[in-house]
């Protein structure tokens, strides 16, 4: 792992009687989301963060002196009170993790090269489960984390087989039935390289409403994840419902959508996106008379830079995938990098949300600790790759722990 830097220290005057920091910031700039369980006598000792990582106070420079951080330190002081409690208020398996979003059919094509305008090649295929929703909701219950997955389907086969697929894996789910709308599909070309090429139909997914959300499920969750591959509407109202009643709200902004309205950030505890999203979303914030970033200067930028940029969002925190680069992750308090675990790629389809539920199941698992639900992220995205198709590719949870281990 990198060097998370830039941290400023919480003053005493700022903890409440109860031993917690203010609630949850809203502000990225104001936001002071230290833990209080830190030895707060300073020495020039190096201080860890999960064993790796050195959190150096702001303007202090790279010699200046450091403070020790607990080893329990973790993210926990940007959770919500209620979090404190992961495994108390929520028996197993009552869901802790809530995923609204879309369902779709994947029908993948694999071929050595994709076809030019007008070209014919020959292909494999297989059909199965995919939607960025749902491959996010397998990837968090197939890792351990008790999940329910929320989404909208049609009348049809495609609908039919996708709750045949959620009772086989175990996996609870809310289904909403459009009885106009198909079931959502997706078309994937996949390269010998294991790169892809995707065209998305929403169809139901498109139709999911609030009325179609589990408001007791929401309320009573640790975690809520949405995309933008659903109805967006939907998807803003889980997340304002979810943050209204304590629950950690997590945004994976994806796909970019011309509809996609700024304001849902509001409700978002932890943005991620990947590269692409992440140029887009900043340039959509952008003034006119300000020159767009591109992917190629995003990916020069300094850390330091790129954390000031992630910034921008009002986000408490921030987290880049980049692929074989790994994650940036931005918070108020600094910055840190964690790598990306090395595989030979067979479908990369899929990856970016193995990583989000991957990530959720690894808050849960690691007790709040950010550094550690990164890593356990990009280990469940990293297995998830090493196989073809989508929903289908996501590790389980004894899978994740051995790549773990034998990574440590």
């Amino acid at each position: 792992m990198g060097a998370l830097y830039g941290a400023k220290i919480v003053q005493s005057d700022q903890v409440t009687q109860d031993g917690r920091l203010p609630r949850r910031p809203l502000s990225y700039l104001r936001a002071l989301p230290l833990r209080t369980r830190w030895n707060r006598s300073l020495s020039h000792s190096e201080g860890t963060l999960t064993g790796a990582s050195r959190f150096i106070r702001a303007g202090d420079g790279m010699g200046g002196p450091h403070f020790r951080l607990h080893p329990a330190a973790s993210f926990r002081s940007l959770l919500p009170s209620s979090l404190s409690v992961f495994n108390q208020r929520h028996p197993m398996p009552s869901p802790q993790v809530v995923v609204v979003g879309s369902y779709v059919q994947d029908l993948c094509f694999y071929c050595e090269s994709f076809p030019r305008p007008g070209e014919t090649l020959m292909a494999t295929s297989q059909a199965g489960p995919g939607g960025k929703g749902s491959n996010q909701a397998v990837a968090a219950g197939r890792a351990g984390a008790p999940t329910l997955y929320v989404g909208a389907i049609g009348a049809d086969a495609f609908g039919r087989d996708a709750k045949a697929f959620y009772k086989a894996e175990g996996i609870a789910a809310k289904w909403a039935v459009k009885q106009t709308q198909p079931t959502g599909s997706a078309a994937i070309m996949v390269n010998a390289e294991g790169q892809n090429e995707i065209l998305v139909c929403l169809a139901a997914n498109a139709r999911l409403a609030k009325a179609d959300l589990p408001i007791k499920a929401i309320r009573e969750a640790e975690i809520v994840i949405t995309q933008l591959e659903a109805n967006l509407t939907a998807a803003a109202a889980a997340l304002k419902m979810a943050r209204e009643n304590d629950a950690l709200t997590i945004l994976n902004p994806a796909p970019m959508r011309p509809d996609f309205k700024p304001a849902i950030l509001k409700h978002v505890d932890i943005l991620i996106p990947n590269e692409t999203e992440f140029v887009e979303l900043i340039n959509r914030l952008r003034s006119d008379d300000e020159p767009p970033l591109t992917e190629a200067a995003l990916l020069k930028l300094p850390p330091s830079q790129l954390h000031q940029l992630c910034g921008t969002f009002g986000v408490p925190v921030v987290i880049i995938t980049l692929g074989q680069k790994g994650c940036f992750i931005s918070r108020a308090d600094g910055y840190l990098t964690v790598p990306a675990f090395k595989v030979k790629p067979v479908d990369t389809t899929g990856a970016g949300d193995a990583f989000v539920g991957g990530f959720a199941a690894g808050l849960l698992e690691n007790d709040g600790d950010l550094a550690a639900a990164v890593r356990h992220g990009c280990a469940v995205a990293a297995l998830s790759v090493t196989k073809p198709g989508t929903a289908r590719s996501m590790p389980q949870a004894s899978a994740v722990k051995r790549f773990l281990q034998k990574h440590s």
